[in-house]
């Protein structure tokens, strides 16, 4: 049995990993550990849905990809309450393929059925478990089925993670205003970051694990009205945005597509899985970040140019990834 310490780092290093994939990498809160509200809002939002949506993909034993695709589009909904970019786009700027039907077009796409379950939820804890694994010097670890199938053992899944990531470096980068040194201490800093609490893990004799994020019913039951309660305060903050469009008909129909996704799927449970060699995914994580930065070196204009064709990329992943999980629920 964990002690409360090693729970509690495990849980820093869920939300952290899941900032550099969510915010990092988007470029909407890149250096998040030196400002106030990176660290005292932005970052429990995002380990309060982290250890959430895991339980709740633990829960109903949704851990295959579709389970965890559609337990993804349901962790996005939060960007409705809080953040209401699906709707209006970011703010102090206008949807960058404008609105249909009251939605922000490329920014609902991207973040419902791309970024959030491919980002926030999938590479979040296929590198969690990686780490996992390292932990326990041991290629095969207790994790999530699904995770196999990310793993970098073919050529096809080695290109998934090389578009993603270099789509989420150039994105970081443009997000940055091609600010070198900005860019490289919130890339790099996070990663640090991630480091040092997998070092206190390990020095305090304790080990990353799934089962170390497993909450109680109690405690879930209190996060389950926790997020209830933060849903309620962004909608009173930024109900404003909301008035212009549909709102209800468009956040029921996202979650439906969520909780339908979710019944239709298979139920599969936490399994041993052989973890494959993380080496290729490291290599990736540490050179594609120079990469942008070649670029504008050559020529900044090419480096905008990337950078946006990233950004337009994403509508085109979110419809490949969704058809996928669409596919998976109907061979089951």
């Amino acid at each position: 049995m964990a002690s409360t310490k090693i729970k509690i780092l495990n849980i820093l290093l869920l939300g952290t990993i899941t900032m550099f994939f969510a915010e990092v990498l988007s470029g909407s809160t890149i250096l998040w550990f030196i400002s106030l509200p990176g660290l005292l809002i932005t970052f429990p939002i995002y380990i309060i849905h982290a250890v959430f949506f895991l339980n709740l993909a633990i829960r109903t034993e949704r851990l295959d990809y579709s389970g965890l695709y559609f337990i993804g589009v349901l962790y996005g909904g939060f960007e409705f309450w809080i953040t209401t970019v699906p709707l209006c786009g970011y703010i102090n700027t206008n949807p960058i393929m404008g609105c249909m039907l009251g939605v922000a077009i490329l920014e609902y796409m991207a973040l419902l059925y791309f970024w959030h379950p491919i980002m926030s939820v999938m590479s979040t804890f296929l590198v969690f478990n990686y780490l996992a694994a390292k932990s326990e010097k041991s290629a095969e670890v207790e994790g999530i089925p699904a995770l196999n199938e990310f793993s970098p053992r073919t050529t096809i899944v080695k290109m998934h993670w090389l578009v993603i990531l270099m789509i989420g470096v150039f994105i970081c980068f443009l997000y940055s205003q091609l600010n070198v040194t900005n860019y490289l201490l919130g890339y790099f800093g996070t990663l640090g970051i991630i480091g040092f609490l997998t070092l206190i893990i390990k020095r305090s004799g304790g080990s990353i694990s799934f089962s170390n994020i497993i909450l109680s019913d109690r405690v879930f039951k209190i996060l389950d009205i926790i997020i209830v309660l933060l849903y309620v305060l962004g909608f009173y903050i930024r109900s404003h945005f909301m008035v212009i469009s549909p709102f209800p008909i468009i956040v029921l129909i996202t979650y439906a597509i969520g909780v339908i996704g979710l019944k239709m799927g298979n139920k599969t449970g936490f399994t041993n899985i052989e973890v494959a060699d993380s080496s290729y995914i490291t290599w990736l994580l540490i050179s594609l970040p120079f990469t942008p930065i070649v670029v504008s070196i050559i020529s900044p204009e090419f480096a905008w140019l990337f950078g946006v064709a990233s950004i337009f990329a994403l509508s085109l992943l979110a419809i490949i990834y969704f058809i996928i999980a669409f596919i998976q629920i109907m061979k089951k």
